[in-house]
C-alpha cells in the first residue's frame, strides 16, 4: 500500500512550495517559535479564506485528496459546500486526516490531525497496514483560538519523534472561513473510522468522496463550533466505492449514521447542545453522537447500492439562518 510514498513529505512540499512564498496572498503568517517549531497561523490572528482553507484541509490528507468548492440549496438560498475526493481513503484519512490523535498538556486533552498521526501512530493510524515512520519532518493540524505555546509543540515534536523543528503545526479558530471550510471537509474524515468502529472491512474502501455545507461564520467560538458540526451531523453525505460483501453493507447499515435508533434522544438537537451535555468535551462525547447525516455505498463487486441515514434540513436552517430567520428580501 502506497510504497514508497511518504504522507509527511508530501505535506511538507506543500506548505514549503505551495504556502510559505505566498503568505500575504493567502494572509496567513509563518511563526518559527524558540524551539524551532514552524507553527501556521492560517486563522487564529490571521484572516485567511478559501484558498487557505483548502491547503489546511489538502495537507491534512496527506496529499491523497482533493478539496473542491460547490454549492447547495438551503431553504431556498445557495450555500458553498466543501466537496472531497480521497484516493487510498484508509491512509488518506485515517493515517493522516482524523482528528483523533490526543496529547495531554497542562492537565487538559487536546485533539489533534494531520500526517504526523502517520509516524507517530494511535488506534486509528495502526489499523491501517500503513506507516510513515522514516519521515524527518512531519505536520500536524490543531483546531484552536489561540496560538499554542512553545512548551506544546515542544511536546509534539517529542511524540512524534522528530526535532521541534522539524514540526509544522496548522492552526486555525472553528469561527473563521478557514475554520469554518476545513471542519466541513472532514465529511469523509467522520465516515471512516465509524465504519471502523462497526467492524467493517475499512480495507475495502477503494475511493471516497464527501460534501457538506459551509455554514455561516460566527465569530462566537461556541456557536461556531455547534454549527459546523451541524453540517457534518445533519448535512453532509458520504459516497464510498468498495469491493466486499453485500452482507458487510447490509449488517451496519441501520448502526452506521446519525439518525439510528440508539441515538433518539439527541437526534434533531443542535450540535451545541449535545456538546454542551459532555461539557464541551470531546473526549466525553459518545462516539455514535458524532455520526455522519447519510453514507452511500456502491459495491463494485456486485454492482449494488445501499443508502443510510438522512439530512436534516430543518435543523441546518436554524443554525444558519437563527430560530426566526435574518434575512432580508
Amino acid at each position: 500500500m502506497l510504497d514508497g510514498y511518504s504522507v509527511n513529505d508530501a505535506a511538507v512540499m506543500r506548505i514549503e512550495q505551495d504556502m510559505r512564498p505566498y503568505q500575504k496572498q493567502l494572509q496567513i503568517c509563518f511563526h518559527t517559535y524558540p524551539s524551532g517549531a514552524n507553527v501556521i497561523d492560517m486563522g487564529v490572528y490571521a484572516r485567511a479564506g478559501f484558498r487557505a482553507a483548502k491547503l489546511f484541509t489538502e495537507i491534512g490528507l496527506g496529499c491523497l485528496g482533493e478539496l473542491r468548492y460547490t454549492k447547495v440549496k438551503l431553504g431556498g438560498r445557495y450555500l458553498p459546500c466543501a466537496a472531497v475526493y480521497v484516493d487510498h481513503p484508509n491512509v488518506a484519512e485515517l493515517s493522516s486526516h482524523c482528528a483523533i490523535w490526543r496529547v495531554q498538556h497542562c492537565g487538559v486533552e487536546k485533539n489533534f490531525s494531520g500526517p504526523a498521526r502517520a509516524k507517530a501512530q494511535d488506534a486509528y493510524s495502526a489499523a491501517v497496514p500503513y506507516s510513515d515512520a522514516r519521515a524527518k519532518k512531519v505536520v500536524l493540524a490543531y483546531q484552536t483560538h489561540y496560538l499554542p505555546s512553545d512548551g506544546l509543540v515542544r511536546l509534539l515534536a517529542e511524540r512524534a519523534g522528530v526535532a521541534p523543528a522539524n514540526l509544522y503545526l496548522l492552526v486555525a479558530r472553528t469561527g473563521t472561513l478557514t475554520g469554518a471550510v476545513q471542519v466541513a471537509a472532514r465529511n469523509v474524515e467522520q465516515t471512516l473510522p465509524t465504519l471502523l468502529d462497526k467492524g467493517f472491512p475499512v480495507e475495502c474502501v477503494v475511493q471516497a468522496m464527501g460534501i457538506a455545507p459551509i455554514l455561516a461564520v460566527n465569530d462566537d467560538e461556541n456557536d461556531a463550533y455547534g454549527r459546523v458540526n451541524d453540517a457534518l451531523i445533519y448535512g453532509q453525505e458520504t459516497h464510498l466505492d468498495v469491493d466486499c460483501e453485500d452482507a458487510a453493507i447490509e449488517e451496519l447499515l441501520h448502526k452506521l449514521t446519525m439518525d439510528q435508533p440508539g441515538n433518539a434522544p439527541v437526534y434533531g438537537i443542535p450540535f451545541k447542545e449535545i456538546f454542551a451535555q459532555c461539557e464541551n468535551d470531546w473526549c466525553k462525547l459518545p462516539r455514535e453522537w458524532d455520526a455522519p447525516s447519510r453514507v452511500c455505498f456502491y459495491n463494485l463487486r456486485t454492482g449494488r447500492s445501499f443508502v443510510a441515514g438522512k439530512h436534516r434540513e430543518d435543523v441546518l436552517l436554524r443554525a444558519f439562518w437563527g430560530e426566526k430567520g435574518c434575512a432580508v428580501l
